[in-house]
This record gives C-alpha cells, structure tokens and sequence, in this order.
C-alpha cells in the first residue's frame, strides 16, 4: 500500500470539528485576584483586600456599563412578564381577602384571645 491510501490525522484527540482551542492570556493583575479569591479575608492583608475590593468594584461597572444581549433580554422579558404577574397576584390576594378575609380575621382574634387567657 502507498502513503497515499492513508489518512493521517495531525489533531488532539477529543477535539471537536471547526472548534478551536484558546489560548486566552490574562492580565497579571486578574491571576493575582484569582489567587486571593481563594483565601478567606481574614488571611489577607490590608492591602491584598483592598486591592480585591477595588478590582471586584471595578469588574461590577464594567459588567452595569456594558451588559451583554442575555443581560438585556432579561430585562425585557422581565417587564413584559413582571408587569402582569403584579397585577394578576394582585388580583388573587385581594379576591382572597374579600372571600374568606371574615374568616380568617376571626379565626386569629379566637386564637388570639385563647393565647391571652392562658
């Protein structure tokens, strides 16, 4: 048989078709942070916890500042559905409230003065 019959695969095994592999780098500032994640705040200094205050601080108006689309679409689905949800709970207490709110205002006067008696 020639080298010509053969397949050769040159890829790492487990690896999925048009995926590729990253090869992010990060700042040195975010594996210092990483780091001091993992330590309870009263093993950090003064200034290693300041430093993480400032750097989560930091990372918290980036993410208000720039939120991605799932971010935004949340927020939509949340007033379109938040709205209405409101009102029909609204709705349901205060028609429970109407029909049995009699009832229940007895019912804990009773207990109430049971407890008072003993």
């Amino acid at each position: 048989m020639d080298d010509l019959e053969f397949l050769k695969h040159y890829g790492v095994l487990g690896m999925k078709w048009g995926v590729r592999r990253s090869h992010r780098k990060t700042s040195s500032d975010h594996d210092t942070i990483a780091a001091l994640k993992k330590k309870r705040a009263s093993e950090l200094s003064d200034a290693e916890l300041k430093m993480l205050t400032n750097r989560l601080q930091l990372e918290k108006q980036y993410r208000q500042l720039n939120p991605t689309t799932a971010d935004k679409g949340k927020k939509i689905v949340g007033e379109v559905i938040g709205g209405p949800a409101k009102i029909v709970a609204k709705e349901l207490v205060t028609s429970y409230i109407k029909r049995d709110g009699a009832k229940i205002l007895d019912a804990a006067i009773a207990s109430a003065k049971k407890g008072a008696k003993k």
